[in-house]
């Protein structure tokens, strides 16, 4: 019987553990995509409230990730904190024979977008700060006497959840790119560059690149074009 309730208690624990877990994610998504909506704003209130009038929620996986791309030089930065803290953390717990498959797969991750950038943008030292950082952190784990280790050398591999979520928060902060893509709206007395929020029969409602919010009639819009 106290064998019984022991295990009831454990896989009580493990669903309360991925509760806790899917809610964090959702915060986590909820404030990133907040964060963006202010910053495509440049933190101006009624901005921020048009776009949130037109956003499609269907859209925020696809929102989130474009987040990702939208500053290379950034992520690559970020890069260079988030891989070494990780590679640490994978080795310090193959050590102990805890490695898990969700920091294998963040792993892979990782490394598949310090690739990218190296292809794409020829930011090879993303790859190079990357290896430094962790060679140095290895160095002063293992020539580091074990009761001397200071606690935010052992913290490091601890908070790698914490450092991609800010990480990820950090970018949306910095990213004021909308997530709509740019058009040259030709009218009939001019062009207007912007993003279309709302596209109804009738009318548009675009936000200009200089964020302002504007209504056009179908009748005042001669041709759009995706820039």
């Amino acid at each position: 019987m106290i064998q019984k309730n022991s295990e009831d208690a454990g896989a009580n624990k493990g669903w309360s553990f991925l509760g806790s877990g899917a809610g964090l994610t959702a915060g986590v998504l909820f404030l990133l995509l907040f964060l963006r909506i202010l910053a495509v704003s440049r933190w101006n209130w009624d901005i921020a409230a048009e776009l949130v009038e037109s956003f499609d929620f269907e859209d925020a996986f696809a929102v989130s990730l474009g987040t990702l791309f939208e500053r290379p030089v950034v992520t690559g930065v970020l890069l260079c904190i988030i891989m070494p803290a990780l590679i640490f953390r994978l080795v310090i717990h193959l050590r102990a024979r805890q490695t898990s498959l969700m920091d294998i797969l963040l792993l892979i991750s990782t490394l598949a977008t310090a690739i990218m950038l190296w292809r794409s943008f020829s930011m090879w030292w993303v790859s190079a700060a990357t290896a430094f950082i962790t060679l140095v952190l290895l160095t002063v784990f293992y020539v580091w006497n074990k009761k001397d280790r200071p606690r935010w050398l052992l913290d490091i591999g601890k908070r790698i959840g914490v450092l991609v979520g800010a990480a990820v928060l950090l970018l949306a902060v910095v990213v004021d790119t909308p997530w709509i893509s740019e058009e040259n709206i030709y009218l009939k007395d001019g062009v207007i560059h912007g993003y279309v929020l709302a596209s109804e029969p009738g009318f548009l409602k675009v936000m200009t690149v200089d964020r302002e919010i504007v209504m056009l009639t179908d009748n005042d819009v001669i041709k759009r074009e995706t820039v």
